[in-house]
Protein backbone atom coordinates (compact mmCIF):
# COMPACT_ATOMS: atom_id res chain seq x y z
CA UNK A 1 0.00 0.00 0.00
CA UNK A 2 2.81 2.42 0.88
CA UNK A 3 4.64 1.77 -2.41
CA UNK A 4 1.49 2.43 -4.42
CA UNK A 5 0.87 5.62 -2.44
CA UNK A 6 4.49 6.75 -2.94
CA UNK A 7 4.19 6.03 -6.66
CA UNK A 8 1.10 8.24 -6.93
CA UNK A 9 2.77 10.99 -4.93
CA UNK A 10 5.80 10.84 -7.27
CA UNK A 11 3.55 11.13 -10.34
CA UNK A 12 1.66 14.06 -8.84
CA UNK A 13 4.89 15.82 -7.85
CA UNK A 14 6.37 15.34 -11.34
CA UNK A 15 3.20 16.70 -12.96
CA UNK A 16 3.24 19.70 -10.60
CA UNK A 17 6.91 20.35 -11.38
CA UNK A 18 6.35 20.27 -15.15
CA UNK A 19 3.20 22.43 -14.99
CA UNK A 20 4.84 24.96 -12.68
CA UNK A 21 8.00 25.10 -14.81
CA UNK A 22 5.83 25.74 -17.87
CA UNK A 23 3.97 28.47 -16.00
CA UNK A 24 7.22 30.13 -14.91
CA UNK A 25 8.60 30.01 -18.47
CA UNK A 26 5.33 31.32 -19.92
CA UNK A 27 5.28 34.22 -17.45
CA UNK A 28 8.91 35.01 -18.18
CA UNK A 29 8.52 34.91 -21.96
CA UNK A 30 5.32 36.99 -22.03
CA UNK A 31 5.75 39.47 -19.17
CA UNK A 32 9.58 39.39 -18.89
CA UNK A 33 9.30 38.87 -15.13
CA UNK A 34 10.26 35.92 -12.98
CA UNK A 35 7.48 34.57 -10.76
CA UNK A 36 9.17 34.42 -7.34
CA UNK A 37 6.28 32.56 -5.70
CA UNK A 38 6.40 30.03 -8.52
CA UNK A 39 10.12 29.53 -7.91
CA UNK A 40 9.50 28.98 -4.21
CA UNK A 41 6.70 26.49 -4.88
CA UNK A 42 8.89 24.70 -7.43
CA UNK A 43 11.68 24.38 -4.86
CA UNK A 44 9.26 22.80 -2.37
CA UNK A 45 8.03 20.28 -4.98
CA UNK A 46 11.60 19.37 -5.97
CA UNK A 47 12.66 19.00 -2.31
CA UNK A 48 9.65 16.74 -1.63
CA UNK A 49 10.37 14.60 -4.68
CA UNK A 50 14.04 14.20 -3.71
CA UNK A 51 13.13 13.27 -0.14
CA UNK A 52 10.62 10.72 -1.43
CA UNK A 53 13.25 9.19 -3.74
CA UNK A 54 15.89 9.20 -1.00
CA UNK A 55 14.00 7.86 2.01
CA UNK A 56 10.82 6.45 0.48
CA UNK A 57 8.69 8.92 2.42
CA UNK A 58 7.98 12.61 2.70
CA UNK A 59 8.44 13.81 6.27
CA UNK A 60 5.36 16.02 6.44
CA UNK A 61 3.07 13.28 5.08
CA UNK A 62 4.08 10.79 7.79
CA UNK A 63 3.47 12.43 11.15
CA UNK A 64 4.33 9.31 13.18
CA UNK A 65 6.62 10.70 15.83
CA UNK A 66 7.24 7.24 17.30
CA UNK A 67 8.93 6.03 14.13
CA UNK A 68 12.71 5.90 14.57
CA UNK A 69 15.25 6.42 11.83
CA UNK A 70 17.60 3.58 11.04
CA UNK A 71 21.37 4.02 11.24
CA UNK A 72 21.84 4.41 7.49
CA UNK A 73 19.23 7.16 7.33
CA UNK A 74 20.84 8.98 10.25
CA UNK A 75 24.27 8.67 8.62
CA UNK A 76 22.93 9.99 5.30
CA UNK A 77 21.37 12.97 7.07
CA UNK A 78 24.59 13.68 9.01
CA UNK A 79 26.92 13.52 6.01
CA UNK A 80 24.60 15.39 3.66
CA UNK A 81 24.03 18.17 6.19
CA UNK A 82 27.75 18.86 6.38
CA UNK A 83 28.16 18.79 2.61
CA UNK A 84 25.06 20.90 1.93
CA UNK A 85 26.30 23.72 4.13
CA UNK A 86 29.42 24.18 2.01
CA UNK A 87 27.47 23.75 -1.23
CA UNK A 88 25.06 26.44 -0.08
CA UNK A 89 27.94 28.80 0.72
CA UNK A 90 29.29 28.40 -2.82
CA UNK A 91 25.82 28.90 -4.34
CA UNK A 92 25.27 32.06 -2.29
CA UNK A 93 28.65 33.39 -3.36
CA UNK A 94 27.95 32.73 -7.06
CA UNK A 95 24.52 34.39 -6.86
CA UNK A 96 26.03 37.34 -5.04
CA UNK A 97 28.75 37.70 -7.68
CA UNK A 98 26.22 37.53 -10.53
CA UNK A 99 23.94 40.08 -8.85
CA UNK A 100 26.88 42.44 -8.37
CA UNK A 101 27.86 42.01 -12.01
CA UNK A 102 24.30 42.74 -13.17
CA UNK A 103 23.82 45.59 -10.70
CA UNK A 104 22.86 48.09 -13.41
CA UNK A 105 19.61 46.35 -14.43
CA UNK A 106 16.46 47.62 -12.73
CA UNK A 107 14.24 44.59 -13.50
CA UNK A 108 16.20 42.31 -11.15
CA UNK A 109 14.47 43.29 -7.90
CA UNK A 110 15.07 40.74 -5.13
CA UNK A 111 15.34 37.82 -7.56
CA UNK A 112 18.85 36.94 -6.29
CA UNK A 113 17.50 36.87 -2.75
CA UNK A 114 14.64 34.58 -3.82
CA UNK A 115 17.11 32.30 -5.63
CA UNK A 116 19.18 32.03 -2.45
CA UNK A 117 16.11 31.12 -0.45
CA UNK A 118 15.08 28.49 -3.01
CA UNK A 119 18.61 27.08 -2.96
CA UNK A 120 18.41 26.68 0.82
CA UNK A 121 15.23 24.65 0.44
CA UNK A 122 16.60 22.36 -2.29
CA UNK A 123 20.23 21.86 -1.24
CA UNK A 124 19.80 19.50 1.72
CA UNK A 125 17.39 17.03 0.04
CA UNK A 126 19.50 17.06 -3.13
CA UNK A 127 22.71 16.23 -1.23
CA UNK A 128 20.86 13.55 0.79
CA UNK A 129 19.68 12.00 -2.47
CA UNK A 130 23.24 11.78 -3.86
CA UNK A 131 24.71 10.52 -0.58
CA UNK A 132 22.06 7.81 -0.34
CA UNK A 133 22.91 6.66 -3.87
CA UNK A 134 26.53 6.30 -2.76
CA UNK A 135 25.62 3.96 0.11
CA UNK A 136 23.00 1.85 -1.66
Amino acid sequence: MINKQNKWIKYILWICIFVLTGNILFTYLNAHTIDSYGLFTLSIFIASLLELHTFGKVSYFNSNSGEHKDELEEHIIKVSSKISYFVLMVVVFIIWAVSEYRNGEEDMTNIPLMLVFCATVITLPLVQFFVSKRYR
